[in-house]
């Protein structure tokens, strides 16, 4: 077994990162608003989104884990701004009619 093991692991695999990668249909700009990538997690089962610029120049990733993250502290916001008794803003500021899942 040990020999096993270290062959796969010293030897070189035909395995490539190409061959094993999964190809994105879909990427968003560092412009790309909170409730559309929320709402690309919610149609897709990928767990991350590449962030591109115009002539696709890699800027980062963003995970659906921090979109989750970031649309709890804006409803925790919303709440302390109705608990202060702070006019609401538009529903259709607050949430985009993408989001919405029919």
């Amino acid at each position: 077994m040990e020999y096993f093991a270290n062959e796969i692991y010293y030897g070189n695999p035909d395995v490539t990162a190409q061959s094993i990668m999964q190809r994105y249909t879909f990427c968003v700009t560092p412009q790309t608003d909170l409730f559309t990538v929320a709402c690309l997690f919610t149609r897709q089962t990928c767990q991350l989104l590449p962030v591109v610029k115009k002539k696709h120049d890699f800027v980062g990733l963003v995970t659906r884990r921090r979109v989750l993250r970031a649309l709890n502290e804006f409803e925790k916001k919303i709440y302390k701004e109705k608990a202060e008794g702070k006019s609401l803003r538009d529903f259709h500021e607050i949430v985009n009619m993408r989001f919405i899942i029919k």
